[in-house]
């Protein structure tokens, strides 16, 4: 039997920044159909394109509403994902030429968190982070995956959405019962936080539902740190908690 979702919460911290930083310019985007339905989208504008903040815009409504239904079947293998990652590839080399048309010579990297059809799905292209963790009985909450990032050896971005290599998200699903927290951070974040970092944040969360005011107040908390180790870019943190069962 498929996993229900039975409850949701989320909060945000958008474009925060070092005052006069010269890298903090507003390049962070975000959507969400939540509560009418758990779908979140983050991007982190490419700061060193003309229109980078926003093409990110454009592309978080664009794609919230593609991934807000249901996409292609892949293989369903065991370890295989339930979509076609090539559809979802190509639907996104398909929408950066087009936005690279309205925004030119602009790019924008992607994170995003779903629960659909009895799974929880996450999605991500570019060099900024997804982490999501589990709270198991007596163990309490857990690490549950960190999706991988398309970087070279010198920390640059490899993929972009709108730039002219092919897209390869990366992604992750389960089925699995329990309280979830996912957490889609720019680079300006993820850079300077650590798994321990956010795993902090949820231990005062426990294992009651948070209200929004307090995914909001973690998510703020983990924003400060970033900026006190030194972090000079956009910081962007979503934290979702979801309840599967």
């Amino acid at each position: 039997m498929m996993p229900r979702l039975t409850a949701l919460s989320w909060g945000l911290l958008i474009n925060a920044a070092e005052p006069g930083s010269l890298h903090a310019m507003g390049f962070d985007a975000f959507a969400t159909a939540a509560p009418q339905q758990p779908v979140f989208v983050l991007s982190d504008g490419a700061n060193g394109t003309p229109r980078g903040g926003d093409f990110a815009r454009a592309l978080v409504g664009h794609f919230l509403e593609y991934f807000s239904g249901p996409v292609l079947k892949g293989d369903l293998a065991p370890d295989r994902p339930g979509v076609d990652l090539a559809a979802i590839g190509m639907h996104l080399d398909q929408l950066g030429a087009g936005l690279d048309q309205e925004f030119e010579a602009s790019a924008a990297t992607l994170t995003a968190a779903r629960f659909f059809e009895g799974q929880l799905q996450l999605l991500h292209v570019g060099d900024s982070y997804v982490l999501a963790f589990r709270r198991q009985p007596f163990l309490g909450w857990r690490q549950a995956t960190s999706l991988g990032r398309h970087q070279d050896a010198r920390g640059r971005p490899t993929q972009l959405i709108g730039s002219p290599v092919p897209v390869r998200p990366f992604w992750y699903e389960s089925t699995a019962t329990g309280d979830w927290v996912i957490a889609l951070m720019t680079d300006g974040a993820g850079d300077f936080l650590s798994a321990t970092d956010l795993l902090e944040q949820l231990r005062l969360v426990g294992s009651a539902q948070p209200s929004q005011e307090d995914l909001n107040y973690c998510a703020q908390c983990l924003g400060q740190l970033a900026l006190s180790r030194q972090s000079d870019d956009d910081i962007s943190v979503c934290l979702i908690w979801m309840r599967l069962e």
